[in-house]
């Protein structure tokens, strides 16, 4: 073998460039964010996080929360906020707990994927969640098989109770 077998050409330098180049498009192309219709999980808990700090400082002095005790204010905000986009499921009477004994007070039906759980082997595939809110205070997302397992007895939705005729300007 001589010498001018083992020198390399330059038609085969640019070659081997352009194939680094197109493989490293491919591995950014695929670990990055994918952007949804927006930031859906974090509306959907800023908006169970805002309702249940209105109900909790109108019932002050109270262990109880009652839905039907709140202003008509009240409640017309909480149908508006969280009844309609969200399609959130209630519980109209429970206990304000601690977080040793919560429980779920509201839940979003819609799920929402614009999470993303970052990682090399999940390419940031998306992340189905539901938002909720427990009765200390705190919201957080739950996957759908933990939705698919709630037990939603004694939820009402929202909506529903928004076309009640309590609400007059759904009607």
């Amino acid at each position: 073998m001589d010498k001018s077998q083992l020198r390399l050409r330059p038609g085969f330098i640019r070659g081997l460039f352009g194939v680094f180049v197109i493989i490293s498009l491919i591995f950014v192309f695929l670990l990055r964010p994918r952007s949804g219709p927006g930031p859906a999980n974090e509306w959907a808990l800023n908006h169970c996080r805002w309702t249940i700090e209105s109900w909790k400082s109108a019932s002050t002095n109270s262990p109880n929360f009652n839905f039907f005790g709140l202003s008509q204010d009240n409640k017309q905000l909480s149908a508006i906020v969280v009844g309609f986009d969200l399609d959130s499921l209630i519980k109209t009477n429970f206990v304000w707990g601690s977080v040793s004994n919560r429980e779920i007070v509201i839940v979003c039906r819609k799920e929402f994927s614009d999470v993303h759980k970052p990682g090399f082997w999940n390419s940031f595939f998306p992340n189905p969640a539901h938002a909720v809110a427990y009765s200390d205070g705190t919201t957080e997302l739950i996957s759908p098989e933990q939705f698919a397992n709630l037990k939603l007895d004694g939820f009402v939705s929202l909506s529903y109770l928004a076309t009640n005729s309590e609400f007059h300007i759904f009607k």
